[in-house]
């Protein structure tokens, strides 16, 4: 029995108060909120990890807190001693903010060490790192480089941030980036060649995607879509799209060009569902994605080359959409304020905390 997906979006999501003002009235309500609706995770500070513990035992929802936060700049030792202290709590998740002074100083050797530490530790209690990278006080290559280092560092998440920060974008902008499926080719250059909408009705459209997956080959996949999407009141949208045909093009742009039956060629890739989440919360924009790939069975004979294309491209494929739509987004964002306003840098709203995950959903 297909599983509805309501109840996949829920178990993507990160129940999260971070407020300094918050009691032990908010934290036992964002519990019940957490099991009731399903999410995979509540997210709170240290001082309340032990209080969701005992509030969500016997449930699937698992207890995340922050580190070094909001600002990132305390030292290694420190951020290795919350770690440790919230892991004994219970904690099986970890946000840490990454070390901004030291990445934009260019010091990469001992921002990396910094998230390896934590990452340690965490892997000692079979936890998983998120690492906050707060991209609205980075330029394009520092936000690239500490995307890279946080990876290099066995990071498990990357998040845009911490939402202390303030300013601009709205779900409205989100959504109209998601929805504005013609522009696709040009907002996700190099991955989508092609876009169209094949059919509408309200908030639910039919769409063709023509992805290019570059790896050890190079492979072009037609591939159709489902997409349905909700706004609710209070700044909340919610927006989710099933493969419906995923089917490799052999000699692409070429005047023999074919699309290939479904199930066969050199893809290998099955289905790929996406499932997002946006809200606007705390002055900030909250994005979530979690995206879910299947692939056929991969031949014996072909499986060392096959196998490490088919597991690392939808991780991938994942980061680079996520990194492309909120470029997208900021963009926009800063295009309808009125010019007095724009400050250079000026973080987008955008960015409490855009969680991006390119594994399943948990259980």
């Amino acid at each position: 029995m297909n599983r509805d997906p309501l109840q996949e979006l829920a178990a993507a999501i990160d129940h999260t108060l971070l407020k300094p003002g918050a009691t032990r009235s908010d934290i036992l309500r964002l519990c019940q909120q957490a099991r009731e609706h399903g999410f995979a995770a509540v997210c709170v500070n240290p001082v309340w990890v032990e209080e969701a513990v005992h509030h969500l035992q016997g449930s699937p929802v698992v207890v995340a807190t922050v580190i070094g936060f909001p600002l990132g700049a305390t030292t290694t030792a420190v951020k290795v001693f919350e770690a440790r202290e919230a892991l004994r709590a219970g904690a099986r998740e970890l946000d840490m903010v990454i070390a901004l002074g030291l990445l934009k100083g260019g010091e990469d050797q001992k921002v990396q060490a910094d998230i390896a530490a934590v990452v340690e530790v965490a892997k000692e209690h079979g936890a998983s790192v998120k690492v906050i990278l707060e991209t609205g006080l980075l330029s394009e290559e520092e936000k690239t480089r500490a995307a890279q280092l946080a990876v290099a560092a066995g990071a498990s998440f990357l998040k845009t941030s911490t939402g202390f920060l303030g300013s601009g974008a709205t779900v409205e902008d989100a959504l109209g980036v998601l929805r504005d499926v013609p522009h696709y080719p040009e907002i996700y250059s190099g991955d989508i060649v092609e876009a169209r909408i094949l059919s509408s009705s309200g908030n639910r459209r039919r769409v063709l995607f023509r992805l290019v997956k570059k790896k050890v080959i190079t492979v072009v996949l037609e591939t159709e879509y489902d997409v349905e999407d909700r706004f609710f009141a209070g700044g909340v949208a919610q927006m989710w799209s099933r493969s419906t045909r995923v089917a490799e093009v052999e000699n692409p742009g070429k005047p023999d060009e074919r699309v290939k039956p479904p199930d066969t060629g050199w893809g290998f890739l099955w289905r790929l569902n996406s499932y997002w989440h946006l809200e606007e919360r705390g002055g900030g924009l909250l994005m979530e994605c979690r995206a879910v790939s299947l692939t056929r069975d991969v031949p014996a004979a072909l499986a060392w080359i096959i196998r490490p294309m088919v597991t690392s491209l939808p991780r991938e494929a994942l980061s680079g959409t996520l990194v492309k739509t909120r470029a997208e987004v900021a963009r926009r964002a800063a295009a309808r304020r009125p010019a007095g306003r724009l400050r250079p840098e000026a973080p987008p709203r955008a960015s409490r905390a855009a969680l991006f995950h390119a594994a399943p959903p948990r259980p």
